[in-house]
C-alpha cells in the first residue's frame, strides 16, 4: 500500500528522522566513551600492578652498557641532562614564524639524559680543556651524541625561554618509564628521529619525572564509571530503535 503524504507531513517526518537520528549518534557515543573509559580504567589497574610503590634505583652507566630494569618505577643518581639536545613541541602564534622564539608556549619537551662516565661527557670535557672552556669548543669539533639509554618528557617547562640551553649535573631523578599505552605519540617519535637519526624508542627508556604509580581507587572509578555510562547508552539506543521500529509500523515514515 502507497500513503501519500503532503508537504507538510513528509516536513515532520523529515525533522523526526533527524531527531531519532541525532539520538541515536549521541547513544552511540556514549558507548563509546564507556567502553573508553573501562579500557583505560583496566589499563591503569594493570600499571597499578605492576609498577612498585617504591622507586628502584638503576646504575645508568649500566644501561648505557646495555643492562636492564626489573621495575618501571626508577630511581638514577647523579648525571647529566643534556638540555641542549632537547627537542619539543612548542605554539606558533597566528601570524607568527615557524622557528621557535623565546615566549612560545612549549607543550612537553624531551632530553636524553647520560652517566657522568658517559663517552660523550668525557670528550666534551677534553674539548672544554682544549679550547679553553665549553663555549669555545667549535660546532664541527662537538661531537655526535650516541647511545643513549634514557630520555626523560617533561612538561615542567612553560616557554622555550624557560628550557635550559647548556648541560646540567643532576643530583637525583625519580619517575616512571613510560610504556603502551602511554608511549611516546608518533608526531613525538618522527619529532626525536629528525634530531636522532639513529635513535629507536624500542632501545630507549623514556622517563616522566616524578610521576608516581596510580592508586587502585582511580582505576575502579573509570572501570565503574565508564560501564555506567556503556550501559546508558546501551539502554538508550535499543529504546530510541523500538521507538523508531514502532512507528515505522504505524505508517509515520
Amino acid at each position: 500500500m502507497v500513503i501519500n503524504l503532503s508537504p507538510k507531513d513528509k516536513y515532520k517526518n523529515f525533522k523526526r528522522r533527524k531527531k531519532t537520528s541525532a539520538r541515536i549518534k549521541r547513544n552511540l557515543a556514549l558507548i563509546l566513551i564507556g567502553c573508553g573509559l573501562v579500557v583505560a580504567g583496566l589499563l591503569t589497574l594493570q600499571e597499578h600492578l605492576v609498577i612498585t610503590a617504591e622507586p628502584v634505583e638503576v646504575n645508568l652507566y649500566i644501561l648505557e652498557q646495555g643492562g636492564g630494569v626489573d621495575s618501571r618505577h626508577l630511581l638514577i643518581r647523579e648525571h647529566i641532562a643534556l638540555f641542549s639536545k632537547a627537542v619539543y613541541t612548542y605554539h606558533i602564534p597566528e601570524g607568527a614564524s615557524d622557528e621557535p622564539q623565546p615566549a612560545y608556549a612549549v607543550d612537553h619537551i624531551y632530553y636524553p639524559i647520560v652517566s657522568t662516565s658517559h663517552p660523550h661527557v668525557k670528550e666534551v670535557a677534553r674539548l672544554a680543556r682544549k679550547y679553553k672552556g665549553v663555549h669555545r669548543i667549535p660546532a664541527a669539533a662537538m661531537p655526535e651524541l650516541e647511545n643513549v639509554a634514557v630520555m626523560v618528557k617533561t612538561n615542567r617547562y612553560r616557554t622555550v625561554d624557560e628550557i635550559p640551553k647548556e648541560g646540567e649535573r643532576i643530583r637525583i631523578l625519580q619517575g616512571v618509564v613510560i610504556t603502551h599505552p602511554f608511549l611516546p605519540a608518533p608526531g613525538d617519535k618522527k619529532m626525536v628521529a629528525q634530531k636522532y637519526p639513529s635513535l629507536d624508542f624500542s632501545d630507549v627508556l623514556v622517563i616522566e619525572p616524578n610521576r608516581i604509580p596510580p592508586e587502585p581507587y582511580i582505576a575502579f572509578g573509570m572501570i565503574g564509571g565508564g560501564g555506567i555510562v556503556m550501559m546508558l547508552g546501551m539502554i538508550f539506543f535499543f529504546v530510541v530503535r523500538r521507538k523508531s521500529y514502532e512507528k515505522w509500523n504505524e505508517g509515520m515514515y
